[in-house]
């Protein structure tokens, strides 16, 4: 725009001058706005890293009960078949509270 008014040589009128400050102005919004949608895209893609470290950990804590839950039901099962075997009472004890 400010080509074409410097090619017809109006560039000091004050309609030129009032043309070219709006451009620069809208050219200014632009910008911030611009930088804005920036700083938006990286908080989103923070925010999109954070849900995938806490979808990971709720399922790393999933597989810790699951495989807790495994060894309790197995340490119930071996205390049951060594009550049924005659496991002296003292190992019984310790053994019961795994």
């Amino acid at each position: 725009m400010i080509g074409i008014l410097e090619a017809l040589d109006c560039k000091d009128t004050p309609k030129a001058r009032e043309i070219e400050d709006t451009v620069e102005n809208v050219g200014n919004k632009f910008d911030h706005i611009q930088e804005a949608v920036v700083e938006k895209q990286h908080a989103l893609n923070a925010a999109v890293t954070a849900s995938q470290d806490v979808n990971h950990n709720i399922e790393a804590l999933l597989n810790w009960v699951n495989d807790t839950e495994v060894c309790i039901n197995n340490s119930h099962l071996r205390t049951s078949t060594w009550f049924s075997v005659g496991v002296p009472d003292s190992k019984r004890q310790i053994y019961s509270y795994f």
